[in-house]
């Protein structure tokens, strides 16, 4: 399904300009192919977003910073004058991940073996 498409795509963008006396390379027109087709702009699209599965693994590497901070007002009435307070806290979390049993390690090959593989059906 996919071939025949392609090769009447191809037959269109070669032949069509022969027909009306415009002359267009063989490399034109494959370029003009591959830049216009949707069904492969669709699979460059999927490959990309395989692209991003491997940033998403490499990320089990990377640390993870909590930021909390507290902002809050009272009002104190001790013995009939009145005091106004602004107590805050704040605190800072770092995790580093240093072993989880080679799950990172193991989710980074297998989202680079799919995006070998989906690099291969595209050039297929």
């Amino acid at each position: 399904m996919f071939r025949r498409n392609l090769l009447a795509f191809l037959v269109c963008y070669v032949l069509a300009p022969c027909a009306s006396g415009s002359a267009e390379t063989l490399k034109e027109a494959l370029s003009k192919t591959y830049l216009n087709n949707p069904i492969l702009q669709a699979a460059r699209a999927k490959l990309r977003a395989k692209d991003e599965e491997v940033s998403e693994a490499i990320s089990g590497w990377r640390p993870e910073v909590t930021l909390k901070y507290d902002l809050e007002k009272s009002k104190i009435d001790p013995g009939g004058g009145t005091q106004n307070r602004t107590p805050r806290t704040g605190s800072i979390k770092v995790k580093q991940n240093l072993f989880n049993g080679w799950r990172t390690e193991l989710s980074v090959k297998k989202a680079e073996e799919t995006v070998f593989r989906h690099r291969a059906e595209l050039v297929a």
